[in-house]
């Protein structure tokens, strides 16, 4: 069949069993699988109403999900997140600045809980 605009010719699905490790100089492995590389590079050759299918017979959701990407610019955006977030998270628990951490709780949408304030009108009660 042939290319469409509205037919991807390729599309990528992640595998978690699909694993490429950093080499040191030596040859061997080291340290955990390169996240990147656990996505595989499929050949669409058909079509259903709702799927596509891969040189592989596998059906894929034309509408995309978790684990397929359309794009090579789809995968590393979601790489950007798997290999940043947790670096990021760590650099936003050190923040000590007020008005950094304003900034930080705005741009994520964050809103402050409610809490009741005592004041010098209210006094505690002691039974």
């Amino acid at each position: 069949m042939s290319h469409t605009p509205d037919r991807p010719k390729h599309l990528w699905l992640f595998d978690i069993n699909r694993r490429n490790y950093r080499r040191n100089e030596n040859g061997r492995a080291y340290g955990s699988p390169i996240w990147r590389d656990h996505w595989a590079k499929h050949e669409i050759t058909g079509e259903t109403a709702r799927s596509w299918i891969t040189s592989w017979g596998k059906k894929v959701p034309k509408k995309g999900g978790p684990g397929i990407a359309f794009n090579e610019a789809d995968i590393d955006r979601e790489a950007f997140v798997q290999e940043h977030r947790h670096k990021i998270a760590d650099q936003i628990m050190r923040l000590t600045d007020h008005d950094t951490l304003r900034k930080v709780a705005a741009l994520i949408g964050y809103t402050e809980p409610k809490t009741e304030r005592i004041t010098e009108n209210k006094k505690c009660s002691s039974g």
